[in-house]
């Protein structure tokens, strides 16, 4: 039976270079990441192809691809499709489909898996805060029927819009409740120099694992050591090694990992970039103990570039504030256009289960919330060209 490395099907939106792709075929630790809206030049992606190393028949073998990529008015991605290779043709597997925001913000992203058909399997909710930053992920899962909670994540930041911390909780079938956390710390240039992942036993937080990174005078990082807690005092696990171009691209990672006295060579990347600066083509090596020898690859194919349309929070006609939040009974939603726009709100409950939805001209509107249990919700306005801007409230009394 053929061996599926299904390593490609990471969920998370990823971006390589200056472009943005989906579910590349590496999984990734929750990291800071930034947002730029001023218009950028994207590729459009046809395919990305991840192949094994056949050490026996020393040829390349298919595994995944990613194709079937739609795009919208601003280059951004609005669906793929992953396939499996059976030994002869491609089987479907799984597909993506994203919506986003007037501000280029992916705001929902809907899951399917192959069945002889495409069914549900899981959905996420993104909602961001007035700096576009990325505040609240709620995710469930397709039982067959309905959509059941499976987990949700807060983001924080501090006055700098850096992650300062990553909540992950996890639907115990009444409420949400702890499971782990991240605790990010950056030095005078804003960079990430540590993080530290942490576990929740029911009472309190205790020690997991940990990344100290450092940095070159360009601020690129050169180095990431990577440590566990044995209960008393952090041990040494890997560490990875990255080297720059002239122009500061990423062209190899160099994997290690603690032996017990030092570390010894796990595994190298190498990335290679068109003449657009694009990252076509990743290849990993294995350390055989005296040699490198081939793993997996992956290739990238795009057919143009195209200008994203992504413009500032400022140009937004759906911009808005919500005050009080966290609220008892009423809160106001202020627009900060003027403009006279019809606008449709929708609001939901943390089952996405849509308990208000009504149509808006004014500048100002009132929600009341009086009839509604405490809890999370989430509130979308929607203009007449399907931009959307979506936050959270809270309710509380």
């Amino acid at each position: 039976m053929k061996k599926i490395i299904l390593l490609f099907l990471c969920a998370t939106i990823h971006h390589f270079g200056d472009a943005q792709i989906v579910a590349s075929h590496r999984m990734q630790k929750v990291k800071p990441t930034s947002k730029s809206f001023a218009r950028v030049a994207l590729p459009l992606y046809d395919s990305l192809l991840f192949s094994i190393w056949d050490s026996t028949a020393h040829v390349w073998e298919y595994n995944t691809k990613q194709d079937s990529m739609t795009y919208n008015s601003d280059a951004l991605m609005t669906q793929n499709v992953v396939h499996i290779y059976n030994g002869t043709a491609w089987d479907n597997y799984t597909k993506s489909q994203m919506q986003y925001d007037y501000h280029g913000n992916d705001t929902s992203h809907m899951f399917y898996s192959w069945g002889g058909t495409w069914v549900p399997s899981a959905k996420s909710l993104l909602t961001y805060d007035a700096n576009n930053n990325h505040i609240t992920t709620y995710s469930q899962t397709w039982n067959g029927t309905s959509y059941d909670n499976s987990h949700f994540d807060t983001y924080t930041y501090n006055s700098l819009n850096l992650l300062t911390n990553y909540l992950f909780q996890i639907w115990n079938g009444s409420s949400w409740v702890n499971n782990a956390q991240t605790i990010f710390v950056y030095d005078g240039n804003n960079n990430l120099i540590h993080s530290e992942n942490k576990g929740w036993d029911g009472t309190s937080w205790n020690n997991s694992d940990q990344d100290n990174y450092t940095y070159d005078a360009n601020n690129n990082q050169l180095t990431d050591t990577y440590q566990t807690w044995n209960g008393t005092f952090y041990d040494n696990a890997s560490q990875t090694f990255n080297s720059y171009d002239a122009n500061n691209k990423l062209i190899a990672r160099l994997f290690q990992y603690w032996t017990g006295t030092a570390f010894s060579n796990s595994a190298k990347d190498t990335l290679i970039y068109d003449a657009n600066n694009v990252e076509v083509l990743e290849y990993r090596e294995n350390w055989s103990g005296s040699s490198w020898i081939n793993g997996y690859k992956w290739e990238a194919y795009y057919h143009q570039y195209a200008n994203s349309g992504i413009t500032t929070i400022a140009d937004s006609d759906n911009d808005f504030s919500i005050s009080p939040n966290p609220l008892s009974t009423e809160t106001t939603v202020t627009f900060s256009n003027n403009k006279a726009v019809n606008r449709t709100i929708k609001i939901t409950n943390d089952l996405g289960e849509v308990i208000l939805q009504s149509t808006i001209t004014n500048r100002q509107s009132t929600i009341n919330m009086s009839g509604f249990a405490d809890g999370i919700y989430f509130v979308e306005i929607t203009d007449n060209n399907k931009n959307s801007v979506n936050k959270k409230i809270i309710v509380s009394r």
